[in-house]
């Protein structure tokens, strides 16, 4: 028999969801399901969390009773790529992980990075299974407040990676879609077709851009030649170049080294030449993990927002892809 509370439906790998969301919406009914998801669900919650992977079978439907889902993950390329393939765009509403923490867990990686590619510590850590005491190869560093980083994409993500790196005293430049004047944290910001000028003005080069058809390959095409020997950190997704870019940057001397978190095909294929490259940095994609705490946090804020009337943060814009 139905109890009269709106249902909340959650889909996902992360098990610790549904107890924590049981302890801040207890006015919600909440139901557990394992994909696949079947339309027959929007038909029956009001409310939906899921991993974007399980959406597929969903996402082109009529959502019926259901009025929106609230998404674990911080990037939609995988949903942009199923709507990319379709003949339509799908009218569910779908939002996106935003969360301070999260982006502050991605800006945290990317400080590291450039820390650890500054001061040398992979070299450091290949003297030291060597057992090599060789203090004169790890001098030639420099402050934080020395460099200058260029942001390419500044959102949520790029903007918290701004206002970390700046506090430590780094210029920061960013790229953006359209013209924006400087701001406290950005001194300058550039448009896509002005990429080139913003790679040879900066020490560190960290991509934070969605994969969208816009992105896709903007540093290919030796592009990447305008670095003056810059790190490179990417935490956004692998479109913008391709594996054989990056390499042939560092070969080159235009990158000094990479930390890649994203590629484009995951899990890294065990022939790729990012593994064994001395200059390259591989981590599995957990710059920033999906954490149940800030997926919960995310759908209250914005089932209050729906329930005053407004949009929820994060909501997908299917006509441009992110």
């Amino acid at each position: 028999m139905s109890t009269g509370r709106k249902i909340l439906t959650i889909c996902s790998q992360l098990k610790e969801i549904e107890s924590r969301v049981k302890v801040v919406c207890p006015q919600l009914e909440v139901v557990h399901v394992d994909p696949p998801l079947l339309p027959i669900v929007l038909q029956q919650t009001d409310y939906l969390i899921a991993d974007f992977n399980h959406l597929a079978p969903i996402l082109f439907e009529n959502p019926d009773r259901l009025k929106w889902v609230q998404g674990t993950w911080a990037g939609a390329d995988y949903l942009v790529k199923l709507v990319a393939a379709a003949d339509k765009l799908p009218v569910i509403k779908v939002s996106r992980l935003t969360h301070p923490t999260f982006s502050q867990l991605m800006a945290e990686y990317c400080v590291s990075a450039v820390i650890n590619i500054e001061r040398g510590f992979k070299q450091c850590h290949e003297l030291q299974r060597q057992k090599i005491w060789a203090g004169d190869r790890l001098n030639n560093y420099r402050s934080l407040n020395e460099l200058t980083i260029g942001i390419l994409g500044v959102g949520e993500i790029g903007s918290s990676c701004a206002k970390l790196l700046h506090g430590f005293g780094c210029q920061i430049i960013g790229l953006v879609n359209s013209p924006r004047l400087p701001d406290h944290y950005v001194s300058k910001y550039y448009c896509l077709s002005e990429v080139k000028e913003l790679l040879r003005s900066a020490d560190y080069i960290i991509n934070v851009l969605p994969s969208t058809p816009q992105t896709n390959n903007i540093l290919s095409n030796d592009v990447l030649s305008a670095c003056q020997g810059s790190g490179f950190i990417n935490i956004g997704r692998g479109n913008v170049c391709t594996d054989q870019d990056i390499i042939s940057a560092l070969n080159n001397g235009w990158l000094k080294e990479a930390y890649l978190d994203v590629f484009s095909v995951e899990p890294l294929p065990l022939d790729s030449g990012f593994w064994t490259h001395p200059r390259v940095t591989v981590t599995p994609h957990v710059a920033g993990s999906s954490r149940a705490l800030e997926i919960v946090d995310c759908f209250l804020t914005n089932l209050n927002k729906m329930a005053k009337g407004e949009s929820p943060d994060g909501l997908i814009n299917w006509e441009k892809m992110y």
